[in-house]
């Protein structure tokens, strides 16, 4: 009988401490790409606040030749860069699947394609508008939106919602 329950003990045990392995495993993973999501997202935004306060500068103030602005050509190249990589999504699709946070990201990188369309396209006769309608963008997308994800990913990277995952099926 004492080894009926030693043997019961070790398998309870075994099961346990797989089920706590995977949970912590899933919790560092989605923690690092949390991480990586959220400075990917900002350094976006932030190569996109430098060049419209450039073009900003050089239409309010008549400067002439942002074209040849070599931090402005800068920033856009590497903006292209971060816009066309799939990097970043596929790998929050693999930590947190194809649910709010794909979605949420997904629509984000939507609103910051738009606003980089309407950055670059912009012209000086028309930037008065084109200002407004990118300062209007970032107020009611691109900043809720952020807010959203930063939320979805934190609550998923709880242990929580790995304790549900495990369970779920």
């Amino acid at each position: 009988m004492d080894i009926l329950l030693a043997f019961l003990g070790a398998v309870i045990g075994s099961f346990v401490s797989v089920q706590y392995m995977y949970v912590s495993d899933r919790l560092k993973l989605r923690g690092e790409v949390m991480q990586e999501i959220v400075a990917y997202c900002d350094e976006i935004y932030h190569l996109i606040q430098d060049m419209h306060g450039r073009k900003n500068g050089f239409y309010t103030k008549n400067f002439s030749g942002i074209d040849s602005d070599e931090d402005y050509i800068a920033d856009s190249q590497r903006l292209s860069v971060l816009l066309k990589t799939s990097g970043p999504h596929t790998k929050l699709m693999i930590a947190y699947g194809e649910g709010d946070a794909l979605n949420t990201l997904e629509a984000l990188s939507k609103a910051l394609r738009e606003v980089t369309s309407i950055l670059r396209n912009a012209t000086r006769s028309a930037w008065m508008i084109e200002n407004v309608e990118i300062f209007k963008i970032f107020e009611t997308k691109i900043d809720p939106l952020r807010r959203e994800l930063q939320g979805i990913l934190l609550a998923d990277a709880r242990a929580p919602s790995i304790w549900k995952i495990l369970f779920k099926g």
